[in-house]
């Protein structure tokens, strides 16, 4: 799969639903939605937006403290852990845990941002917190896979 100066490939059983849901995420409009499995009601989604690098651009390691002053808006969301740094592609990164409630469940989740060119890219896991560990690792295996273009 391609997208906005990437290409990537789709973990198995993954269903590509940009199309369909990219107008649905509020203000937001993701490059890539993608859709996985299914736990109590909720399909865990895999999502990739990419934002133009400004002058006044929020410095990488700034990120999860914004973040997180964001999740505490709402009952139980916060930051879980630590910030890592991680590379996607060659290109160093910082990654996150974290949780939030929506729609009377827990939902957990794993963000990778990183700056390439003139865009940073935020890319997403969200499921519910049961349904964590396996997409977590289907995430992990589309980020090995990423290929800057």
């Amino acid at each position: 799969m391609t997208g906005h100066g990437y290409r990537l490939q789709r973990p198995a059983g993954w269903q590509d639903c940009s199309a369909d849901l990219s107008g649905r995420l509020g203000p937001i409009r993701p490059n890539l939605v993608l859709t996985g499995p299914v736990t109590g009601g909720f399909a865990a989604t895999i999502t990739v937006i990419t934002t133009p690098l400004g002058a006044r651009q929020t410095r990488l390691t700034q990120l999860p403290r914004l973040v997180a002053a964001e999740l505490a808006r709402a009952p139980k969301g916060r930051v879980l852990g630590t910030t890592r740094p991680a590379t996607l592609a060659g290109e160093p990164a910082i990654t996150y845990d974290f949780q939030f409630p929506t729609a009377g469940a827990l939902l957990r989740g794993r963000q990778l941002v990183v700056d390439h060119g003139a865009d940073r890219y935020f890319v997403t896991v969200e499921a519910r917190a049961a349904g964590v560990t396996s997409t977590v690792d289907a995430f992990a295996r589309l980020l090995r896979s990423w290929q800057w273009r």
